[in-house]
């Protein structure tokens, strides 16, 4: 009993009152669908026995999302969209799939009819719908972040639907306002997530090109995109997606955000590139052709040579009132070849409320270093919140002539012991030592091509990946190599 109210209070005190508020007041008023009565007084919808309360999570987004359809496609199954949206789905009254539609139908509404807006007096009334639900319910929600995706949709709607500027200067306040809360002084997101890192860079590059369609000053948010922008010019390499957090290959197509980025890089980047370099609280060093990019905000550490490239989180949780998204993936190690991933975590095959989905936000998912006896540095519990948190610190970065060393500390959050993690970089190897005080596991979820090297007994299993949210998989080795407070793991990996 007391372990339970002791993870209630660790998850509550790190949340925002209306987080707090706005959760209790569901739990004590469940939710009301009116929309699909709102609907049907706009237009004669003969409803279905459509049941999506069956349904998967994903299934439920390829209905609210309808990403690939074109308007043609759009306004011949606008009503069957409409039920989908509507009829039965507790997920339809939540902000974040209602701003999504929002900005679908209106990217598609101006790039198929342009400013011509005749016959289309349905989605009119459609967005306004969608619109004034959203605006009374912006982000209360505390198993996911979606503030910007919602503003976006609120700018979208009032540049291209309403003729008001009153409300886009608004949102747009509103916008710096989270981004400030949210872009850390490296220009990492808070989640610390590459995959919603590149969410957020899409959201936003898309609302400078709203905001240039009516000659709205963009420059604070220019500048803002580009901080953001230094972490993926480091990587240089649009198919790496680094697998700290919710990051998972397959969940989102950033194909519009590459042309985005791109057109954003070469338009635009330039100009404010030598304030980036002198605001961001980054260090970068380069020596014996290694490049070494500690963000030291987040706390992640990135490098690469001519071979390879490679990530260490070696930094706390950062985004504290977003309970859903963190794992406990402190001193976690990713390692790729080109876009290949040598070594990383499991990843994530689910957004349910199940076992499956706490398991992988777990230390034993992936590559670090944890206690035998209680496994996970942070107090991930459930499928969408954590508890208390560990306590990180980088310790040293030191080029000894050769090769780059960093060394970082960890205290987990339950049972207090030390660990720490050690790694050498080299031109053509990594050397990975652990030491703790404690019975320990060093795991490394890796590819079987990898040639390495141990000086610790280790077992080895299988493990699978998985490299897309439709949950095929890819097997790679599980490898555990098990220390004491009198004996230390080492891993040495050929590249």
């Amino acid at each position: 009993m007391l372990n339970v109210i002791s993870k209630y209070f660790y998850t509550i005190k790190d949340l925002k009152i209306r987080q707090i508020i706005y959760r209790f007041y569901r739990i004590i008023k469940p939710r009301k669908f009116t929309y699909a009565d709102q609907c049907n007084s706009l237009i004669n919808i003969d409803i279905a026995h459509i049941d999506v309360r069956n349904s998967s999570m994903i299934q439920l987004y390829k209905h609210f999302y309808f990403s690939d359809l074109s308007f043609f496609e759009f306004e011949k199954k606008k009503l069957s969209i409409v039920k989908a949206c509507y009829v039965y789905s507790e997920i339809a009254f939540l902000a974040y799939p209602n701003s999504v539609r929002i900005s679908k139908i209106i990217s598609l509404y101006t790039s198929d009819f342009n400013s011509d807006y005749s016959g289309c007096d349905f989605l009119k009334k459609f967005l306004a719908i969608s619109v004034s639900g959203l605006e009374s319910n912006i982000e209360y929600e505390t198993d996911g972040n979606h503030l910007i995706a919602n503003y976006e949709a609120l700018i979208h709607y009032y540049v291209f639907m309403t003729v008001d500027r009153g409300p886009v200067f608004h949102y747009f306040k509103c916008l710096l306002k989270a981004l400030n809360e949210q872009i850390l002084k490296d220009g990492f997101h808070y989640e610390k997530s590459h995959m919603y890192h590149r969410v957020v860079l899409n959201h936003l590059l898309k609302i400078r090109k709203s905001l240039n369609y009516i000659k709205f000053d963009v420059g604070v948010l220019d500048f803002q995109i580009s901080k953001m922008m230094y972490l993926e010019r480091f990587i240089s390499n649009d198919k790496i997606l680094i697998g700290f957090g919710d990051s998972v290959t397959g969940l989102y197509s950033f194909e519009e955000y590459f042309l985005n980025k791109r057109d954003f890089e070469n338009n635009i980047y330039q100009q404010y590139s030598s304030q980036v370099d002198d605001c961001l609280n980054v260090s970068l060093l380069s020596n014996n052709g290694l490049q070494i990019l500690h963000m030291k905000s987040s706390g992640i550490v990135l490098f690469k040579a001519d071979k390879y490239f490679g990530a260490l989180n070696f930094g706390e949780i950062k985004a504290k009132n977003v309970p859903g998204h963190s794992h406990s993936d402190e001193l976690a190690l990713e390692l790729y070849r080109e876009e290949y991933r040598l070594i990383g975590s499991v990843g994530v095959s689910t957004y349910e409320n199940c076992p499956e989905r706490l398991v992988q936000r777990g230390c034993v998912s992936k590559s670090t270093v944890f206690d035998c006896h209680a496994s996970n540095h942070s107090e991930v519990w459930s499928s969408f919140r954590v508890a208390r948190k560990s306590t990180v610190e980088l310790q040293d970065i030191i080029f000894d002539g050769a090769n780059f060393k960093i060394k970082a500390k960890l205290v987990p959050a339950i049972r207090k012991r030390n660990f720490f993690r050690k790694v050498t970089i080299g031109r053509d190897f990594i050397r990975v030592s652990d030491e703790a005080d404690c019975d320990f596991t060093s795991q490394y979820i890796i590819d079987e091509s990898v040639k390495y090297e141990t000086i610790s007994s280790f077992e080895k299993s299988h493990a699978t990946i998985f490299n897309t949210f439709e949950c095929s998989g890819v097997n790679k080795e599980q490898l555990k190599l098990f220390g004491s407070k009198q004996l230390a793991t080492e891993i040495r990996i050929v590249l």
